[in-house]
């Protein structure tokens, strides 16, 4: 082979070496450096060198960062909280607020709150890895919970209210944010009046690992009082005693033209009054009160398929009069009217009884008598539990005639 021959297929052998070596600095320590480019022995020494670090552990990796949940053991405590193996060289630390019930020795798993600082060392939350868990489980059986309502949600393009932001303020949920959407505020509540009170919430959607730097918790209000109203009306009762305010003056029929008033009760339910349960049969409730009164009156009846609850006034003041009387008592009575047997008398409360003739007091031999409206004493003989068959005397008065 000639010399120009050998020459040309040794530049061949050096171009082919050059450009298709293999990859790897391993490889390129046996490479002759003739054949590598300025530098680059230097600089492929180095990404060895980082790789080598980070398999063995010398840094922090970049997979625990913020809103991620990690597996730990403690490992120790110090005054300002817990240090925590999480499987990397530096360990993750956990602030003693964050660390409720937590002890050394525990394995857990743990929500980054922070990622690594210039140490390495990431910042975890006992606490809120166990609210979040509670909240997605809480996706699915409908669980309630309490949330402080801190401000409106405002949309930044139109300036309107898009819903009310959250945050949760006890046990494991505590500092957890979230978002109720307008469609989520329970009916007839306009979202302003919400804020810087605490309200019930459901769990639609909870999402650690996403949205904003709280996460994504979506939740409802409008479900929450759902559950709650029907746990309130499971648990109310026939005359049962009850305080509200008057929300509204509505007509109770279609060919009724007189007012009677929806009122809300302190438990969140909404009950109508029949203008015909007032004490003095007024024709319209509007012309007692005005919206925004409080009252106190009672349950008269309750409809568990229609989900309405029908409330009286001469109800609570009979329940209020009962609860005050015993047989043997003497009380004022207004006397009705007359009948055959002897005198229907008020004793108030809307109680009426019973004077029966044989019950009058005789008067020169005779049993007395009265007129409608007079006002007389008597004494309460008997009554059923409801306040219905009241039994009134007079000649108890007078033992020794």
């Amino acid at each position: 082979m000639s010399k120009n021959k050998n020459n040309a297929a040794n530049n061949s052998k050096k171009h082919a070496i050059r450009y298709v070596r293999p990859y790897g600095f391993d490889l390129l320590k046996q490479v002759d450096p003739f054949f590598l480019e300025e530098g680059e022995f230097e600089k492929a020494q180095q990404e060895h060198e980082q790789l080598a670090q980070l398999f063995e552990g010398s840094v922090f990796p970049g997979d625990a960062i913020r809103k991620d949940f990690v597996s730990g053991t403690v490992v120790s405590q110090a005054k300002e909280g817990f240090y925590v193996n999480i499987g990397r060289k530096y360990d993750g630390f956990v602030p003693a607020s964050e660390a409720v019930g937590l002890a050394k020795g525990d394995e857990a798993e743990f929500y980054v709150i922070a990622g690594p600082d210039k140490k390495g060392i990431a910042t975890l939350s006992f606490n809120m890895a166990r609210g979040w868990r509670t909240l997605e489980a809480a996706q699915e059986s409908g669980e309630v919970f309490n949330a402080r309502v801190f401000s409106e949600a405002i949309t930044k393009r139109n300036q309107k209210s898009a819903g009310l932001r959250i945050v949760f303020e006890e046990g494991d949920l505590k500092g957890i944010r979230g978002f109720v959407p307008n469609v989520e505020i329970a009916r007839n509540t306009r979202s302003r009046d919400l804020v810087d009170t605490v309200i019930q919430v459901t769990v639609i959607r909870a999402e650690a690992d996403r949205g904003s730097e709280y996460g994504n918790l979506v939740a409802s209000h409008k479900q929450a009082q759902g559950i709650a109203d029907e746990i309130s009306f499971n648990n109310m009762q026939p005359n049962e005693i009850v305080s509200g305010t008057i929300i509204d003056f509505i007509k109770a029929g279609v060919n009724d033209t007189k007012m009677s008033a929806l009122v809300k009760l302190e438990n969140g339910l909404v009950g109508m009054l029949h203008r015909s349960e007032t004490l003095d049969n007024r024709d319209s409730l509007s012309d007692m009160y005005k919206v925004g009164d409080t009252i106190t009156t009672a349950v008269r009846k309750i409809d568990h398929e229609k989900k309405r609850i029908a409330l009286s006034l001469k109800l609570a003041a009979q329940l209020n009069c009962i609860s005050q009387i015993e047989p043997n008592v003497i009380v004022e009575a207004r006397i009705l009217r007359e009948v055959v047997y002897g005198y229907f008398a008020s004793i108030g409360g809307g109680m009426e009884g019973l004077i029966h003739k044989s019950d009058l007091a005789q008067v020169n031999g005779r049993a007395e008598s009265f007129k409608s409206g007079e006002i007389t004493q008597v004494v309460v003989l008997s009554f059923e539990a409801d306040g219905t068959r009241l039994a009134l005397g007079r000649k108890q008065l007078f033992p020794n005639k």
